[in-house]
């Protein structure tokens, strides 16, 4: 008997360990369990892993728009990640899953039985847009439990990537930009469902880094997505970069289908016999077109020439100088030294080491061939241009000083302009606020760390693309590292002000010593907000460079630029001079008119000094006519 009673007890333990321990909610496509988790704070919060939002993209549905998910019977487990998309990794495995249209919910509270127009604690929503280039990215790094404890609702997903996001032939057979349709069908989901998670539908921001954050401006301008989000933060990426739109890719459609002896008689039977295709082969095709590292990008969206439904119907500067675009507040920056990824290829580049014109004959070629598509005489000149910019000087044997110089170029042509374009055509309309940031903080932990296995590298490699993330989220990466109190500091002052603005609009809610005024960007006073070791307010952040890459450089080889000429702003001497001599001018000219009435008044003076007879002008006298 007294065994009988033990095992009960466990039994009923067990249970009622496992009903704290998982929750369960309802939501439209059926019910899901997820499971109690601890925020960064040790606050409780829930947890929804691999919750399918669209009908696996196998067969017939590869290489075309989503189709919603049909829900399921029963109680579907949402405890654990599911697959990412298919891709390749750094050393080039290959990683994923064609079935991985998955999202994860992260709450501090949840409605067990939410009721229909429910207002209940509806807390702010921040969808997060992952993926360091439009080729590989996997949500399940990216833990919400920093997020969670500023009250907000954070929601992360796989969508495709690479060839089997956005291969394109132009025309019917296959549009394009599968993988932002996958993003269209998330925030719909989230305008539908995520009230069940304490979630304001109606006060979401959406926000990205890297693709994530060009994803983020394709929402802004495409006419497909508006109204379903109202914030949007963009970190270290514009749908203006160069390698944000691929130019040609009906060509890169029909290599592809050429490396897999696929037809290219027409573009239906091009696009039938890649969906036959494993998609392992379709991914060494992709990896084929790599020349400089991992540029160039050549999956990636594409401006949709057909159908009556296009996510991007037009240029992305044009849609952007419109004016037509959705107005909602947005957050945009980058971090310092964005193109430090670059440094393990070339401080292992042989050439550089060996052959003191390599900089000028190979590297930079190179460069501006898988990034920009530039060749011929024009490249030429625009090498020769760069390395007076750039690497004058340079010392051609000091490998740490290229690679430096080269950073801080490769920086400002990949990130900084594009960035500084987007920034000067949002903010032409004047009831969108738009907010810039520099993140310039050096901590324990950063992408180069992991990209040299934590190896002393040969200088201070500065603030990368992407180190900010380490900061907004909990990563899921074994390298990771919390050794300094500073960057703890950091940590919070990065999630209040990304919060702040996802909760009002503007960010930080309080300004006080810690947290100065962020003043709103426009392209007269070029502010921007430094994020280093303090908050700092500053303006004009490298307008010389941004000048000659998004003006100088495309008049140089004769194509128009996108934006205005250099700011005053970022010309105060020669606002000084052309000021000097358009004083000079009117000096001059003021001169001259008083110098006629003198002349003109002697001459009558002259003309009255002979009195007429009776006459009772003195001869002394004289008046101004």
């Amino acid at each position: 008997m007294n065994m009988f009673c033990v095992i009960v007890l466990c039994v009923l333990n067990i249970v009622l360990t496992q009903d704290n321990y998982f929750v369960d909610i309802t939501i439209k496509q059926g019910i899901i369990r997820g499971l109690r988790i601890r925020s960064a704070q040790n606050r409780e919060g829930f947890a929804f892993l691999g919750i399918p939002y669209a009908t696996p993209p196998y067969d017939r549905l590869r290489f075309k728009a989503p189709v919603p998910h049909p829900g399921w019977s029963g109680v579907l487990d949402t405890t654990n990640f599911r697959p990412m998309c298919p891709q390749l990794d750094s050393r080039g495995s290959q990683l994923g899953d064609e079935d991985c249209l998955f999202l994860n919910v992260y709450t501090p509270g949840v409605v067990r039985n939410r009721k229909p127009n429910s207002q209940s604690l509806q807390l702010p929503v921040m969808v997060y847009i992952q993926a360091e280039s439009f080729e590989n990215g996997d949500s399940a790094l990216y833990g919400g439990e920093y997020l969670m404890d500023k009250d907000v609702v954070v929601v992360t997903f796989n969508y495709r990537v690479g060839i089997l996001g956005f291969l394109s032939t132009e025309d019917e057979a296959a549009s394009g930009n599968w993988g932002l349709f996958d993003q269209k069908l998330v925030l719909e989901w989230v305008r539908d469902n995520i009230a069940s998670f304490n979630g304001d539908p109606n006060l979401v921001t959406i926000f990205g880094q890297g693709s994530g954050a060009a994803s983020v401006i394709y929402h802004i301008i495409s006419p497909l997505t508006q109204g379903l989000f109202h914030r949007a933060i963009a970190q270290s990426g514009s749908a203006l970069c160069q390698w944000a739109l691929e130019r040609s890719p009906l060509m890169f459609a029909r290599e592809v289908a050429k490396s897999v002896d696929c037809p290219v008689t027409s573009n239906t039977n091009l696009v039938n016999c890649l969906r036959k295709t494993h998609y392992s082969l379709l991914l060494n095709a992709q990896s084929k077109a790599k020349t400089f590292g991992e540029f160039p990008h050549r999956s990636a969206p594409v401006v949709e020439r057909t159908g009556t439904k296009r996510f991007i119907p037009d240029e992305p500067t044009i849609l952007l100088n419109s004016g037509n675009f959705q107005k909602v507040p947005l957050i945009m920056g980058l971090n310092s030294d964005e193109t430090a990824f670059f440094y393990p290829l070339l401080a292992n580049n042989r050439n550089l080491r060996t052959d003191p014109m390599s900089l000028e004959k190979i590297v930079l070629p190179q460069f501006l061939e898988s990034t920009t598509r530039l060749k011929g005489p024009k490249q030429r000149t625009v090498v020769q241009t760069v390395l007076f910019k750039y690497f004058n000087r340079v010392d051609l044997i000091n490998i740490s000083d290229i690679s430096h110089r080269f950073i801080n170029m490769s920086s400002d042509a990949l990130y900084t302009s594009c960035i500084d374009q987007t920034l000067k055509l949002y903010s032409k309309v004047p009831e969108t606020p738009v907010y810039m940031y520099l993140f310039a903080y050096k901590g324990a932990n950063s992408l180069v760390n992991i990209l040299v296995d934590n190896s002393k590298t040969m200088f201070e490699t500065g603030v990368c693309h992407g180190d900010e993330l380490f900061y907004l989220f909990d990563l899921k990466m074994s390298s990771q590292r919390w050794t300094f109190s500073k960057d703890m500091q950091i940590r919070e002052r990065l999630l209040t002000l990304w919060t702040d603005f996802a909760k009002h609009g503007y960010s930080p809610q309080f300004a006080n010593y810690e947290f100065p005024r962020w003043l709103p960007y426009d392209s007269q006073k070029l502010n921007y907000y430094r994020i280093g070791n303090d908050l700092r307010p500053e303006s004009g952040y490298r307008q010389s460079e941004t000048h000659f890459w998004n003006n100088h450089l495309p008049t140089l080889i004769g194509v128009s630029p996108i934006v205005q000429p250099l700011s005053n702003k970022g010309r105060p001497y020669a606002t000084l001079a052309y000021t000097m001599v358009a004083v000079s001018i009117t000096l001059l000219l003021l001169i001259a008119i008083l110098l006629a009435i003198l002349y003109y008044q002697r001459k009558r003076q002259s003309f009255s000094a002979q009195p007429q007879e009776g006459s009772a002008i003195s001869s002394g006298s004289s008046f101004l006519y």
